[in-house]
């Protein structure tokens, strides 16, 4: 990895551990919104997405109403 994308990585690293617990809930929220709002998201068979480290967004609500809608969920291993 270069220099560079290590810099921005952690930028953005910083900017999303900055969010306070409530905000962070509102934004995942608000993420989880979008995704269902999707036709292509929400009508699909079967969804790629990850599980959240780091600051990174907790979809797993999502993805719990997703799975007991029928969606396939495909994580990395």
């Amino acid at each position: 990895m270069t220099d560079d994308r290590r810099v921005l990585r952690a930028r953005f690293r910083k900017a999303r551990n900055a969010f306070s617990p409530a905000n962070r809930r509102e934004l995942e929220q608000s993420i989880a919104r979008h995704l269902a709002s999707y036709p292509t998201v929400a009508d699909a068979a079967s969804v790629a997405l990850y599980m959240a480290g780091d600051g990174e967004a907790d979809l797993t609500p999502w993805a719990n109403d997703a799975w007991q809608r029928g969606q396939t969920l495909a994580l990395p291993c």
